[in-house]
């Protein structure tokens, strides 16, 4: 056991000095060392590095970011954290951050928030943040924004085609509802779209299959999942699908339309399409019967805490990302990196802002004067902008106020349900009790504990990487001599 553990401290030394790594500001040890995953898509890096910089300007302190791939967070980081050493910060995308704190590694951040006085957890969505607790409360992920979906339901095509939306919302019904309107309009009107280079429907479905993967009570859900879900992933549902929208943006043509909403100004396609069909209902994205109510939401830039860190420094930098310097946006970063504030505040401030942003363009229009920005085509008078805008970001509210469980993954496990996906996508039943097999393994149901198991591929995988790297180095100090 000791020389186990002698080699995992070594891993962990060796494997740190070959890691890519972005250091910012004067040299010496840092305050504060972050772990961040430039994989996942809903990470701008770019910007996150202006925040670091910024926090220092504002703090004199240094901070050095350590960017990694998704393999690298889930071999090199999984060593540094069970051998007690790492980055302070540690971003949790494709993270099971609840199998490193069942562990000890990450602290509790309810314990921090407790200790200090000048931070009010009521100042935040109590919406985003508790679905991320466990047992007694503990909080070991902090959300500094969110993404989730949405559908633009056209309720207006659907009568004409005698298509009854479905009360119960479900992807089962969903999906019915879609092949049922494909039936009685022979095809010849799209029923959804994809767009802005995205399938939100795919998404929907490929996540709702790793959303029935219970991480707290370690089950699954997945016999649950109606066989229409992994149909649609095949492409072998019969509805009717169009990858365009009507000229303008309009969606009079579709019965259907999901995408992702942001909170934003006039000028984003997306506000726009919510104004320009305000006869539309508004629904999140729906889950499947055994989940009907739970609206999904998936956190972003959601750290944790090394307990083995700096774990003040850490907690002052989330407090700094749910400020208003970063929720607010601005010049220097933008309102795009938050695409959804967690801080209340800032929400009104950006609401606002929009709001002042339309009343601003009003005069404008009504002064004849040029106006700076995108300029969309509406049906709508100048008088009615604000109030149409306000409709909107009614929308937003309602939506966003839903939202009641954190979409949470395992990038491993991830991969191994997409492989499961891509290796049979002609038989549904296959497929499905293959991911079942997959994920009952993961929690040690039928061949033992493979999270462990993980963490024993990632040591051993580490150490080899290590030995690779020792021996190109020895081969080449022999050659120099």
């Amino acid at each position: 056991m000791k020389k186990f553990f002698a080699i995992l401290i070594l891993a962990a030394i060796l494997v740190s000095l070959t890691a890519p790594a972005l250091a910012s500001g004067t040299s010496g040890e840092p305050d504060l060392t972050i772990a961040i995953n430039s994989s996942d898509r809903n990470t701008d890096v770019t910007n996150f590095i202006r925040v670091v910089n910024q926090y220092m300007e504002l703090t004199g302190k240094k901070v050095v970011v350590e960017i990694f791939s998704a393999d690298e967070m889930t071999s090199k980081v999984n060593v540094e954290l069970l051998a007690s050493g790492g980055a302070d910060l540690v971003h949790t995308a494709g993270l099971p951050f609840w199998e490193y704190a069942e562990r000890g590694a990450f602290a509790n951040i309810q314990e921090l928030i407790e200790a200090d006085a000048d931070f009010n957890i009521d100042e935040y969505y109590a919406n985003i943040i508790d679905p991320l607790r466990g047992e007694n409360g503990n909080l070991y992920a902090f959300p500094c924004s969110f993404s989730f979906e949405f559908i633009a339901v056209n309720t207006e095509l659907a009568a004409e085609a005698g298509v009854k939306i479905p009360e119960k919302w479900t992807l089962q019904n969903l999906i019915d509802s879609c092949v049922e309107f494909t039936k009685k309009t022979e095809g010849k009107q799209v029923f959804s779209h994809t767009t802005f280079g995205m399938d939100p429907f795919m998404d929907a479905m490929r996540r709702e299959i790793m959303a029935a993967v219970d991480f707290t009570s370690k089950k699954s859900n997945l016999s649950e999942i109606d066989d229409d879900v992994y149909s649609y992933i095949f492409g072998k549902a019969e509805m009717s699908k169009n990858d365009q929208l009507a000229p303008g943006y309009m969606l009079t043509n579709l019965l259907y339309f999901p995408q992702t909403l942001a909170l934003n100004s006039y000028t984003s396609a997306i506000t726009y399409i919510i104004m320009e069909h305000d006869n539309f209902e508004y629904r999140n994205m729906p889950r499947s019967d055994y989940a009907a109510g739970q609206n999904l939401y998936t956190p972003q830039y959601a750290f944790s805490v090394n307990n083995a860190g700096n774990k003040q420094e850490a907690w002052e930098f989330i407090k700094f990302m749910l400020s208003a310097e970063v929720q607010n946006g601005g010049d220097e970063v933008g309102f795009d990196f938050i695409t959804n504030p967690v801080n209340k505040a800032a929400y009104e401030y950006r609401r606002m802002c929009y709001i002042d942003q339309m009343r601003d363009r009003v005069q404008k229009i009504e002064n004849s004067e040029p106006i700076s920005g995108r300029v969309w085509d509406t049906k709508y008078s100048a008088l009615e902008l604000v109030p149409v805008l306000e409709g909107y970001l009614a929308v937003y509210e309602e939506l966003r106020d839903n939202l009641n469980a954190a979409f949470l993954s395992d990038a491993v496990l991830q991969a191994n349900i997409d492989a499961a996906l891509a290796s049979d996508a002609t038989n549904v039943k296959n497929a499905k009790s293959e991911i079942v097999r997959i994920v009952s393994t993961y929690f040690g149901e039928t061949a033992g504990d493979t999270a462990q198991g993980y963490t024993i591929i990632y040591i051993v995988g580490g150490v080899l990487a290590v030995g690779a790297v020792a021996l190109v180095v020895l081969r080449v100090l022999k050659r120099r001599r």
